[in-house]
């Protein structure tokens, strides 16, 4: 056996069918101590330091290896790294190949294994053990802890079978195998037993802020350009890379535009998309950039020409496709380069496209049943958030998080307490009286859990009484505005969004503007006889310009005021302009303004790795019964809490973590783990000590359960970040 491996690298090409695939092997040491082969020369030397110096982030990663390299028996044999093109695969490989040979591991890596012979991809493997004439399962001399690396692994599924069953088994018990690809392994990888055990699946996510910033320094840009290329590229290694250059060939001057920089979306599209095998695979792909979710069904009412369920199995065969509840969900970054591209080279078919996409659901929108109404306009409202009058009025990161229900009678107390807070007791008085009269107009809108944070109410105002007049200032103000200007006529409907509210937010940008919108348009867009629509606001300057896009007229005559509360009025007349015909002025907004630029939240959300979400779940605990100290957590910023509920965001965490240690009650084994998560942090003791003592536990023992608790709810709320970044 080989006692002693040289550091040197050799690079050899083995080839087939006119196919390279690169080897870099180290080499044993010749009996005699003599290196077999030359140190690297210098300038591979210098390339190598070259990437290794701009390397950025990944710690996570790196450590898992390092802690596989020095373990005895690591505890994974095969470790596959899977994400989208240029989210950094092949640098992390490379970084592994350092950290390898640092360790002085003897290696090997493969690249695109799908276009090398069996007996070829054995060549290069005799060829590190020294030994090139021996057969692959008679090495005496093959090194008992070897580092096989395999890139660009997405193509070789022909060939798993063959290097899972016959290649991987010969070789040493310590081998460490690292697959690189756009792709998660197959199943066959984790339903066999033996390989299961002895397999780890890693999702590679873009940059976090910090790490995307030193990207972006490291590649020369200033600072005060970091917000803006990180809003339009999400953090992906390659986008930014990209954006740098871009930036740095326009001198460092102007904003920076996915949709401005062809070269740039061109290189980053190539990488990450693979040629499309037709016409009708392009345009599915240009669907699924346009909608949030593509479903097959709208698939085949899109391009009824087409086999809709092929399209729909290539798209969700796609490496950065995943799969949601309402079909498939591009990854970001994917959806702003194909949308650029698109948008770039016909801006005519786009055009024609939006069109055909906004007819199919508006006619679905029509026929639909009420329950599947506010999604489909979700849908709508998704295609109009580059439009400069829309973006800023909409939460589009919970656009697809929530949903809407009729009020039932115990929302009503929650719905009147919220009017009493934001618009005083008189509005309350009003709130309940008519959900006394018209229960049915309310509505109440639910996050993901389930959990009222909002309401509407569309109240029908053409049979109005003399006592709903009395109670409530504003129905005298907008009838008597109606018939001075058109009144309604006999049989036709006039429709008052009279309430509408997040129950902390009021009427601040929040999800409870998005399914205001869901549900008053299309009960508006139904409804068969309606004359008039109007909605009250208690900040007009700011709803303002998106009302006027959507010709919804200021009408100051019929403001009105309640206690210290006064609300503006915005009309619509849909005998003038009926619902069809106002539904392509809203459609006109899906095409923005030549100041497009890709929408910048005003405060961003940072995407956690997983150990980095670990600590901050620790932090959050520990810091539990301290709402200044949780203010300053990383977890505010994430998605979990980002969709997660009605309350303030320091309460929303707080809820959180409690509801994630209550998870543990629903198993009568882990109620124990629940007390010692009770007992340090929800209810805390004045120590750890004092902690187990009330629980009557061995301090070991109660560390011991923390420990597992902690794990528990990590995991717990680890489920709902990641679940939220396909609801989100």
């Amino acid at each position: 056996m080989v006692a002693v491996m040289e550091l040197s690298t050799l690079r050899s090409l083995a080839y087939s069918g006119g196919a390279v695939c690169e080897v870099r092997v180290d080499k044993p040491l010749t009996p005699s101590g003599h290196a077999g082969t030359a140190p690297d020369p210098p300038l591979a030397a210098r390339l190598a330091r070259a990437r290794h110096d701009r390397f950025v982030g990944r710690q996570f990663e790196l450590q898992l290896l390092c802690d596989a390299l020095a373990a005895a028996e690591p505890s994974f044999s095969v470790l596959h790294v899977h994400g989208p093109g240029g989210i950094g695969k092949s640098a992390l490989l490379d970084e592994y190949a350092r950290l390898a040979r640092e360790q002085g591991r003897p290696l090997v890596r493969l690249e695109r294994l799908e276009r090398l012979a069996d007996r070829e991809v054995v060549a290069a493997l005799r060829a590190a053990a020294g030994a090139p004439a021996a057969p692959l399962d008679e090495l005496p001399d093959w090194p008992t802890d070897p580092v096989l690396l395999i890139d660009h692994a997405e193509g070789m599924a022909s060939r798993e079978a063959w290097l899972r069953t016959l290649l991987l088994p010969k070789l040493p018990a310590r081998t460490l195998v690292v697959i690189g690809s756009r792709r998660p392994p197959s199943r066959d990888w984790l339903s066999d037993l033996a390989w299961g055990a002895l397999t780890r699946t890693h999702a590679l996510r873009n940059l976090s802020p910090p790490e995307s910033e030193s990207l972006l320094t490291l590649r020369g840009v200033p600072s005060r350009h970091h917000a803006e290329l990180l809003s339009c590229t999400h953090g992906h290694p390659l986008a930014l890379t990209l954006a740098a250059e871009e930036l740095r060939r326009r001198g460092g001057e102007g904003a920076f535009s996915l949709r401005d920089a062809p070269d740039a979306v061109q290189a980053l599209l190539s990488s990450l998309v693979d040629a499309t095998p037709s016409a009708d695979h392009r345009r599915a792909l240009q669907l699924l950039t346009m909608i949030w979710a593509t479903s097959e069904s709208l698939l085949a009412q899109m391009l009824p020409d087409a086999d809709a369920k092929q399209l729909f199995e290539w798209l969700r065969g796609l490496s950065f496709v995943e799969a949601s509840p309402l079909g498939l969900v591009p990854h970001d970054l994917v959806r702003e380069v194909l949308e650029a591209d698109f948008r770039w080279r016909d801006p005519a078919q786009w055009s024609a496209m939006v069109q055909q996409l906004v007819v199919t659901l508006y006619e679905r929108l029509l026929h639909a049943e009420e329950s599947a109404c506010a999604r489909i306009w979700v849908d709508i409202l998704y295609l109009e958030r580059r439009s400069p009058v829309m973006k800023s009025v909409f939460d589009w990161d919970s656009l697809h998080a929530t949903s809407a229900e009729r009020a039932r009678p115990e929302h009503h107390a929650q719905i009147v307490a919220a009017v009493r807070r934001h618009e005083g007791a008189a509005a309350a008085t009003v709130a309940g009286h008519w959900l006394a009269r018209q229960p049915q107009a309310f509505w109440v809108f639910c996050d993901h859990r389930g959990q009222a944070f909002g309401f509407m109410a569309n109240i029908d105002l053409q049979d109005a009484t003399a006592q709903d007049k009395a109670v409530d200032p504003a129905v005298p103000a907008v009838l008597s505005w109606t018939q001075r200007h058109a009144p309604a006529r006999q049989g036709e409907a006039i429709q008052f969004a009279r309430f509408w509210m997040h129950f902390e937010l009021y009427q601040q940008p929040s999800a409870a503007i998005n399914m205001t919108a869901a549900i008053t348009n299309t009960q508006w867009s139904r409804h068969p006889r309606l004359a008039w629509t109007f909605v009250s606001a208690a900040f007009p300057q700011f709803m303002e310009p998106t009302f006027s896009a959507i010709h919804y007229a200021r009408v100051p005559e019929a403001d009105y005021a309640i206690g210290d509360c006064r609300q503006a009025v915005f009309a619509h007349d849909w005998r003038v302009e009926p619902a069809r015909q106002w539904f392509w002025v809203k459609a006109k907004l899906v095409e923005p303004d030549e100041s497009w630029t890709v929408v910048k939240a005003a405060r961003p959300l940072i995407v956690l790795s997983e150990p980095e979400f670990a600590q901050a779940v620790k932090r959050a605990l520990r810091d539990f019964a301290s709402p200044q100290a949780l203010g300053a957590n990383p977890l505010l910023r994430s998605r979990l809490t980002t969709a997660a509920g009605p309350e303030t965001e320091v309460e929303t965490l707080r809820s959180l973590l409690r509801d994630a240690c209550e998870s543990l009650r629903s198993h009568h084994r882990d109620e124990k783990l629940y007390q010692v998560l009770r007992r340090t942090f929800l209810e805390p003791a004045p120590s750890q000590e004092r902690a187990a003592e009330a629980l009557e536990l061995p301090f070991s023992t109660y560390r011991y359960q923390l420990g597992q608790g902690v794990e528990r709810v990590t995991r717990w709320l680890w489920a709902r970040e990641i679940d939220a970044g396909a609801h989100l």
